[in-house]
C-alpha cells in the first residue's frame, strides 16, 4: 500500500480516553468516514460483547478483538491518511488521534492536563 499524504487532515484528539471501553466504536466510525473496511460492522462487533457480557465470550477475547481492529485501523490511516511527520494512533495518555512529537512534548507539559 503506498502511503497517500493529507494536507486537510487536523492534528489532534479525535478520541478522548474518557470514553474508556467504548472508544472503539468512535475510532472505528472515524475510520468508516476516512475509507477503512472491515468484515465485522459495529452491531457484529457489539454481539461479540453481549456475548461476553453473558459469559460466553471473556473479556480477554474481546478485548483483544477491539485491540486488533484498532491496530488495522492505525495502519490504516497511517498509510492511506498519512500526515507529514505525525501518526495517528493512541499517544502518552491514551487519548486516539493524530499526534506530531512536538505536540506529544507540548501536551505533556501543559498546565490544565488535557485539554487538546
Amino acid at each position: 500500500m503506498e502511503r497517500v499524504f493529507q494536507d486537510n487532515v487536523e492534528l489532534g484528539c479525535y478520541v478522548d480516553s474518557v470514553h474508556g471501553i467504548h472508544m472503539w466504536k468512535r475510532i472505528f466510525t472515524i475510520a468508516k468516514d476516512y475509507g477503512f473496511e472491515y468484515e465485522c460492522t459495529i452491531p457484529q462487533i457489539e454481539a461479540l460483547i453481549d456475548k461476553e457480557e453473558r459469559g460466553e465470550l471473556t473479556l480477554d477475547m474481546s478485548g483483544q478483538i477491539a485491540h486488533d481492529l484498532e491496530n488495522e485501523i492505525d495502519d490504516y490511516l497511517n498509510e492511506k491518511m498519512a500526515v507529514d511527520n505525525a501518526y495517528w494512533g493512541r499517544n502518552e495518555n491514551g487519548d486516539w488521534g493524530v499526534w506530531s512529537e512536538r505536540m506529544i512534548g507540548d501536551y505533556l507539559n501543559l498546565p490544565f492536563g488535557n485539554v487538546i
